[in-house]
């Protein structure tokens, strides 16, 4: 959905040496990108639990288009999906 080129396998290839040599390792995943399908989300789950242990989630962020995005799906944001905190 992003373009990215990198699959999870790629990631794991990272993630399995780094641990072994005893490197800090840290993540941060987002979802409900565009295309993405329930089978995608839990396939991540799956990553994140295999890889509990090895792996730190940092953070896990909903994909949120702006108006100029590619993606952008003509909601606005600021009303609909984005919460701030005080």
């Amino acid at each position: 959905a992003l373009g990215k080129g990198c699959m999870v396998q790629d990631n794991q290839r990272a993630i399995d040496p780094a641990h072994d040599l005893g490197m800090t390792i840290t993540a941060s995943f987002m979802h409900h990108l565009p295309g993405e399908t329930k089978e995608d989300r839990d396939m991540t789950a799956q990553f994140i639990d295999r890889n509990r242990g090895k792996c730190a989630v940092e953070g896990s962020y909903e994909y949120i288009s702006f108006p100029g995005c590619t993606n952008y799906d003509g909601a606005n944001p600021l009303e609909e999906r984005m919460i701030c905190r005080s």
